[in-house]
């Protein structure tokens, strides 16, 4: 994929993240040493049901996957409709009738910025 540099005036490749593959492995890097010192720091600290160790939370979530998956269940159909409810809300508002007035000078200020765009455009 190719794109064009205005200052030079040529073409300059640009690279995909796929391309780098020692920055995925930084982060990859960056991931175990924060796991490992979570580790650590929950073993440090005395209360671990204010901060429990991820090997805590592997094996719990192992124990009980079936209490998360319900739980997870649960928690996408809350989402879905809270998205629901506000789209329709969302479009509902939109239908709502506005004073004539207020939607003539807002398509008027629409147009004059579009028009002063055009005109900056040009002299540049």
């Amino acid at each position: 994929m190719a794109g064009t540099d205005e200052r030079s005036g040529g073409a300059v490749a640009v690279r995909s993240p796929r391309s780098r593959p020692g920055e995925l492995r930084s982060w990859i890097l960056f991931g175990a040493i924060a796991v490992a010192a979570w580790e650590l720091a929950s073993g440090l600290y005395a209360q671990p049901f204010l901060l429990p160790a991820p090997s805590q939370i592997a094996a719990e979530l192992a124990d009980n996957w079936d209490l998360v998956l319900a739980y997870a269940w649960i928690t996408t159909q809350e989402v879905v409709v809270g998205f629901t409810l506000g789209l329709v809300t969302a479009l509902l508002a939109a239908m709502l009738p506005r004073p004539r007035r207020l939607a003539v000078r807002e398509e008027v200020a629409f147009f004059q910025k579009v028009r002063e765009g055009r005109e900056a455009l040009r002299e540049a």
